[in-house]
């Protein structure tokens, strides 16, 4: 007796066997998603990272560049007044910001909402040495910005950013 081959039994009939056929391969695909999915997720807990970390870096770099810009301008505004009323026109205390940030033409733009995070203190420090009439005509002025972050504890961490400048008398 002679022997079909295996290309004329049925297709349904070959594969149903105990041998496993398609079962065995749906089981097989089934356990590869599943070990892949798992290092998947493995993979994935480091990128999470990777993009929570580059946000708050990029939000302390948001702050702090504001800061800079804020004690620039301040700056700037304390270079525009008279020599002698500088003093006079200096916050006593930590001042927010808030209010009118640009007048002028009729127009004005207040300060963002933003900002009033941050706080500005100036002072004026005595010069040290040189003549009585170098003094005079000198002042040193030091503006602190200072603005309050949360911590992934979710406690508060003060930030502080100091420019100093010089300003004196025209002679």
């Amino acid at each position: 007796m002679k022997t079909p081959a295996l290309n004329s039994i049925p297709r349904s009939t070959r594969d149903s066997g105990l041998s496993g056929g398609a079962f065995a391969s749906k089981g097989n695909t089934l356990a590869f998603v599943l070990i892949f999915m798992t290092i998947l997720s493995f993979l994935m807990v480091p990128i999470i990272n990777i993009f929570t970390y580059s946000s708050i870096t990029a939000i302390k770099s948001k702050n702090a560049l504001i800061a800079l810009n804020l004690a620039l301008q301040t700056i700037e505004e304390l270079k525009a007044k008279p020599f002698d009323d500088v003093e006079s026109m200096l916050p006593t205390d930590w001042k927010s910001f808030e209010g009118e940030w640009i007048s002028g033409g009729g127009e004005k733009i207040d300060y963002p909402e933003y900002y009033k995070l941050f706080k500005k203190n100036v002072e004026v420090v005595k010069a040290d040495g040189g003549s009585e009439k170098t003094i005079k005509k000198l002042k040193r002025v030091v503006v602190s910005i200072r603005w309050d972050e949360l911590n992934d504890e979710r406690r508060s961490i003060q930030h502080v950013i100091k420019l100093a400048t010089c300003l004196t008398a025209e002679m």
